[in-house]
């Protein structure tokens, strides 16, 4: 056994530290793995290893996360057998597990794929270049100022960036029978088009081109909900 790693004599500090005994041999493993980077790792010890990076970086303090996954990224040998003997919790599985799912059904992304997502939008690397990515995360930069001059809390302004308004969830039904609607021109009532005539029928007639044909019917409807 090994007992004096880099200055250090672990046999003197288990005896005046016994209750940290699991620490120190902690501390020694990982300083031989330091002047031992790049040797040979087990088939077992890989496979979470991308799991066990996650576990670091989301248990690296907030403000330290992305310093923390830019080295992981950068020196990823020489950090493999330090992140093997990681624990990762059962909520980090789930919570990558319900990811995975997500994503293969939603963008047909499986495990072993890549992809790159900024703030929800996804860009295929097959088309996209470092001007473009480069791009994308000045205008979202620019978004996130505008926000902040409006005096918004990083979490109001993180709300606001994550609301969701695809079409499918912003399409009303509105009832045009309710007295609730009230309508600023109708032509089907207005004494101004009582001229008109009001069958559908002219719309056969023949008439020059892009010239509008004056129909006393109601064909296209806008409403504005205000303050609802």
């Amino acid at each position: 056994n090994i007992v004096d790693v880099e200055g250090f004599v672990f046999s003197k500090l288990k005896d005046m530290y016994p209750d940290k005994v699991a620490k120190l041999q902690e501390m020694k493993q990982h300083l031989l793995d330091m002047n031992n980077d790049m040797a040979p790792m087990k088939v077992w010890q890989l496979q979470d290893l991308s799991l066990q990076a996650a576990e670091r970086i989301m248990k690296s303090p907030p403000s330290d996360r992305l310093s923390v996954m830019a080295d992981l990224a950068l020196n990823f040998p020489s950090h493999a057998r330090s992140l093997s003997r990681t624990s990762v919790s059962k909520d980090m599985k789930k919570e990558t597990k319900k990811n995975s799912d997500m994503f293969y059904t939603n963008m047909n992304l499986a495990k072993t794929d890549a992809a790159l997502i900024i703030n929800g939008i996804h860009y295929d690397m097959d088309y996209t270049d470092i001007f473009t990515i480069l791009n994308s995360v000045r205008d979202e930069e620019r978004i996130l100022s505008g926000l902040g001059r409006l005096g918004l809390e990083p979490a109001q302004a993180a709300s606001l960036i994550t609301l969701d308004l695809s079409s499918q969830d912003t399409t009303y039904g509105v009832d045009i029978r309710d007295s609730a609607v009230h309508w600023i021109n109708n032509i089907e009532t207005d004494k101004l088009y009582k001229s008109w005539p009001d069958t559908v029928q002219e719309m056969l007639r023949p008439t020059f081109p892009g010239m509008l044909r004056s129909i006393r019917k109601n064909l296209f409807n806008l409403v504005l909900i205000i303050d609802p």
